[in-house]
Formats: structure tokens, C-alpha cells, sequence
């Protein structure tokens, strides 16, 4: 079903475009953001701590990319 400019569901459309947008770039921030935590302010033993930044680099992976495939399915 083609949505036409200007009408409700345009606007519903474009508005969950830019919150799944929005929210990536959210996602990506906070990761970063612990990341930066993990490696300079985090006082633990080598191997947690590299344990602790593969489950968050998997932890932000998965976010990301279920917002991606919710982008995916909003129409064109």
C-alpha cells in the first residue's frame, strides 16, 4: 500500500523513521560511552574486563541491528 505525502500515515512513517534514527544514534553513544568507562575508569583483571567489552560490543550489536530490521519494515 503506497502512502500518499502529506496524509496521516506519511507523517506516522516519518516520525518512527526518525525515532529508530534517533535511537541508534542513542545506542551507539551509550556504548561508546561504557566502553571508554570499561577502559579507563573500570579497576578489574585483564581478562574481565576484555570479557565485559565482547558482551557489550555483542549487547550493542543486537540493539542495533533490531533497529535496523525495525527500520527495515517501515515502507519507503
Amino acid at each position: 500500500m503506497e502512502v500518499l505525502f502529506g496524509t496521516v500515515a506519511y507523517f506516522e512513517q516519518e516520525i518512527q523513521r526518525h525515532v529508530l534514527k534517533e535511537e541508534k544514534n542513542k545506542i551507539a553513544q551509550i556504548a561508546e560511552n561504557l566502553e571508554l568507562d570499561l577502559k579507563f575508569n573500570f579497576v578489574c583483571h585483564e581478562d574481565l574486563r576484555k570479557e565485559c567489552l565482547q558482551n557489550l560490543s555483542h549487547a550493542s550489536k543486537k540493539l542495533l541491528q533490531a533497529t535496523d530490521q525495525k527500520l527495515e519494515k517501515i515502507p519507503c
